[in-house]
C-alpha cells in the first residue's frame, strides 16, 4: 500500500517547485522494512531527463508511466529519425532505445550518436526483444552502454539507469 513520507515530499518541494511529486513506498520481499524509490536529480537540481524511442503504442504507455512514478523527466519518440533528433536538441540525460524501430533502427541511430559527440557521452541503454546469444554484444558494439531486454524487468532497468547516471 502507498504511504506518504512528508519529509521527502518537504524536502523535493524545497529542491524543485514546479515537480509533480510521487513518492512510492513498497515492502520488500522480507516485509520487514519499508524503502522508498528515490527521486533522481540532474545536476541542476531538477529531474533527470530521459528519452525513450520506441515504436509500439503499449511498451511507450508502460515505459513512460513507470519512469515517471519514479520521478524522472520523459520525452517520447516513435521512430529512430525522431529519436536521433531529440537526443541532438533536447541533450538527455540518458536514452532508452528500442532496437527494432523505423525509419532508423536502433543500431544506426546508437552508431551516430557515438559519432557525433565530442564533449558529451549520453548514457544508451538497448532496449529489445531480441535475446540471442551475441545480440547484447551487438548492441554494445554499436555504443550502447547497457542492455536490457523485452520483456522488461524494471527493477534491473532502474539498477543500470541509476548506475549510468551516477557515473
Amino acid at each position: 500500500m502507498s504511504q506518504l513520507c512528508r519529509y521527502f515530499f518537504r524536502r523535493r518541494l524545497e529542491l524543485n517547485k514546479r515537480a509533480n511529486l510521487d513518492l512510492e513506498f513498497s515492502k520488500p520481499p522480507d516485509k520487514k522494512k519499508t524503502r522508498a524509490i528515490s527521486f533522481v536529480e540532474s545536476e541542476g537540481g531538477g529531474m533527470k531527463h530521459v528519452l525513450v524511442v520506441e515504436d509500439n503504442e503499449i511498451n511507450q504507455d508502460l515505459i513512460v508511466r513507470r519512469l515517471k512514478k519514479r520521478g524522472f523527466k520523459v520525452s517520447l519518440a516513435g521512430d529512430g529519425e525522431e529519436g536521433l533528433n531529440l537526443i541532438r536538441t533536447i541533450r538527455p540525460d540518458i536514452v532508452l532505445l528500442d532496437m527494432s524501430i523505423p525509419k532508423k533502427d536502433g543500431w544506426t541511430v546508437a552508431r551516430e550518436v557515438r559519432s557525433e559527440e565530442r564533449d558529451y557521452r549520453t548514457p544508451i541503454i538497448a532496449l529489445t526483444a531480441h535475446a540471442m546469444q551475441g545480440d547484447r554484444e551487438k548492441a554494445l558494439d554499436a555504443g550502447c552502454d547497457e542492455y536490457e531486454s523485452k520483456p522488461i524487468e524494471f527493477e534491473q532497468l532502474f539498477e543500470k539507469m541509476d548506475a549510468l547516471l551516477a557515473s
